[in-house]
């Protein structure tokens, strides 16, 4: 191999400096389309059955101190608002393809004909169930004839059924 002088060394330097430059871009790009690409793919679709407890604690949530100060007709009208909002709360169970994909939860929604996107609904408490890429959250007002809407495209939601067993353990919790 022939000598490469003080300018072929600092040549050569550069040379690799670039090659690396290149690709850590590439890397990068990669990571980028793969983030791009997460699919989300719907498990299952769970209604789930609100107890007193939990409209209890969404009014206090909801009311505040000016809870204990609502008088009769007020507050039935708040408990009925309540219930009917937590009527439509569905858990759902979903897997995210590639696992390690950092998935963007916050462009998961529901088209809501006559609506401006702003009002219609989204994820609730997104949990990460195992490390194959299984999650769970809860979201409020499914229509079923409607996909779900996601970075990656519309997801067709299956039919609901009961929570499985190993998903009783996930509680909702009043905002």
């Amino acid at each position: 191999m022939p000598a490469l002088g003080p300018r072929g060394g600092a040549f050569l330097a550069g040379l690799l400096v670039l090659a690396g430059a290149r690709m850590l871009r590439a890397v990068r790009g990669l990571t980028r389309a793969r983030r791009r690409h997460a699919r989300l793919r719907i498990l299952g679709v769970h209604p789930v059955t609100v107890a007193e407890r939990l409209v209890r604690e969404t009014l206090a949530a909801q009311w505040g101190d000016r809870l204990a100060g609502l008088a009769g007709g007020t507050r039935e009208r708040a408990e009925a608002e309540v219930r009917d909002r937590l009527r439509d709360l569905y858990l759902i169970e979903a897997e995210i393809d590639p696992p390690t994909a950092e998935f963007q939860w916050a462009g998961v929604t529901q088209e809501v004909p006559g609506e401006v996107p702003e009002s219609w609904q989204a994820p609730y408490d997104e949990q990460a169930l195992d490390d194959a890429g299984r999650w769970a959250f809860f979201f409020h007002c499914l229509d079923f004839s409607r996909p779900l809407l996601t970075p990656a495209g519309p997801v067709t939601l299956p039919p609901p059924s009961p929570i499985p067993q190993r998903l009783r353990h996930i509680a909702y919790e009043a905002p």
